[in-house]
């Protein structure tokens, strides 16, 4: 992987939401929630809001149809991106999303911050009568991307492939702006990645890996970019992270420890056999950024530093985390770790 050369660029920030529900509490208070940490996240000048696309209670997520959510969002800010990570692209029918995206551009005024996936949910794909098949899924993925980009220039198209077979077809509204100002393709795949570059769109990776771990990804990516696009495509790259900021290092460990720890009792790797380890070993582990403001600006300058990425995917809430202790974090991140970002990333540069 190339070396990464912006390692003092300033980052943007994304708040990412899979809008969870843990309470059985009624969806319009979990809304409600959102929305305020929205409008928080404006006042400190976050990029955009992301939300993760669930259907029937996968992941104990409440937005089903994030498109609507996004438009809510974009209602009560002026000037946040609004979008996903990810709309699940084999779920749809590819026409349809290039209309409802080419609206919601409009509508928000062009602030829609877009991310596309093939899908991760047997379960999801059944219960829509879509199949899972990676035979069929990932060239579904590949064609409604074609179909995605042929439909946005807004003059008439025909598509005719193995999942899609469009006679005739032109997209109303007309958009305004190239899918590469604002899409993204979630990836941890080479080959996804390289798709990503090849279309000139962003690349989101998710939580919990370390830069090693990404590095094979990201060189694809921007190899497939540059390939395409020439040495001097600006390239777009996110990486997620659970983030809790307290007041210091050992507050934040107390506070948000014992959801720490929830959030493990729910991953892939918890094993009911051991006891659960303690929460500073947690937060290594899944790769959370949680502390005081300068360990969260140092652990995220790092992360700069080691993959060049331009965006950071905050995830501020999950389960067992309250809202209050999610807004007090999430000011803090404002107030505290991104006015520190600019000192503490240069004396990263300088290790």
């Amino acid at each position: 992987m190339a070396v990464p050369t912006s390692v003092q660029a300033p980052i943007r920030f994304v708040l990412t939401s899979h809008v969870e529900e843990h309470s059985a509490r009624p969806a319009a208070d979990t809304y409600a929630d959102l929305f305020a940490q929205v409008a928080l996240v404006e006042r400190y000048g976050f990029d955009a809001l992301w939300l993760a696309e669930h259907h029937f209670g996968a992941q104990a997520g409440r937005v089903s149809q994030p498109l609507l959510v996004a438009l809510a969002a974009a209602e009560r800010t002026t000037r946040l991106n609004v979008g996903t990570s990810l709309i699940v692209l084999p779920l749809h029918h590819p026409v349809q999303i290039a209309e409802q995206l080419a609206t919601l551009d409009i509508l928000t005024g062009g602030r829609l911050s877009i991310g596309f996936g093939s899908g991760s949910a047997p379960h999801e794909f059944a219960g829509l009568g879509v199949s899972f098949d990676g035979a069929v899924r990932h060239p579904r993925f590949r064609e409604a991307l074609e179909v995605l980009e042929r439909a946005w220039s807004g003059e008439p198209f025909r598509y005719e492939g193995q999942q899609f077979q469009i006679p005739a077809a032109q997209l109303v509204p007309r958009p305004e702006r190239a899918l590469r100002d604002f899409a993204w393709l979630g990836a941890m795949s080479k080959e996804t990645a390289a798709m990503a570059g090849e279309f000139g769109y962003g690349l989101q990776l998710p939580r919990g890996l370390t830069a090693e771990q990404y590095a094979p990804v990201l060189a694809a990516y921007r190899t497939a970019l540059r390939d395409r696009w020439g040495l001097h495509a600006p390239e777009r790259v996110a990486i997620a992270r659970c983030v809790y900021v307290g007041a210091d290092d050992e507050t934040a460990l107390a506070e948000a420890g014992p959801s720490i720890a929830q959030f493990y009792q729910h991953s892939k790797n918890y094993d009911p056999s051991k006891p659960i380890p303690p929460a500073a070993e947690l937060v290594e582990r899944l790769r959370f950024i949680v502390g005081g403001p300068e360990r969260c600006a140092r652990d995220i300058a790092e992360l700069q530093a080691a993959t060049g990425l331009t965006h950071l995917s905050i995830q501020p809430v999950w389960h067992g985390l309250s809202q209050a202790a999610t807004m007090a974090s999430l000011r803090r991140f404002g107030e505290d770790v991104i006015p520190r970002l600019a000192e503490v990333g240069q004396l990263v540069a300088d290790d």
